[in-house]
């Protein structure tokens, strides 16, 4: 519990740093992170790592 607060960006963000490949799956009836919030942190993160889309957002 007392790791509810941590956010996951720095950590996903370090493990590309390192080249780990890292899929993040957002399913469309989530009721914790919905869509919008998934693609806010993948964009978020992108630019922080100064990366660019390859494969744009699908079904």
């Amino acid at each position: 519990m007392l790791n509810l607060e941590i956010t996951m960006i720095s950590i996903i963000g370090s493990l590309i740093k390192e080249n780990i490949p890292v899929l993040i799956y957002s399913g469309d009836q989530d009721s914790v992170i919905p869509l919008t919030g998934t693609c806010t942190l993948v964009h978020g993160l992108a630019k922080q790592l100064r990366l660019k889309t390859t494969v744009p957002y699908r079904v």
